[in-house]
């Protein structure tokens, strides 16, 4: 079981995945555990990133968020 499964139970993770079929929610949760797991890797982070901190960076700067995002799927390739 990862660490980041108490993260899944984020409203906004939840609102985002209600009503998808099962399979689609077991893909997402996979690739959202995958992507706290990278930006999560980073030596000495001062606190844990959650999907919550994502959100917020979001509204506040989208750049950020899809320069994370680009690095993410980069990683991924």
């Amino acid at each position: 079981m990862s660490i980041f499964n108490a993260q899944l139970e984020s409203p906004y993770v939840k609102d985002a995945l209600d009503g998808l079929a099962q399979n689609t929610i077991n893909n997402y949760n996979a690739t959202l555990r995958q992507l706290l797991m990278f930006v999560n890797s980073k030596k000495d982070l001062d606190k844990e990133i959650t999907i919550d901190d994502f959100i917020k960076d979001a509204k506040t700067d989208i750049t950020k968020t899809e320069e994370k995002l680009d690095l993410f799927f980069f990683w991924l390739g």
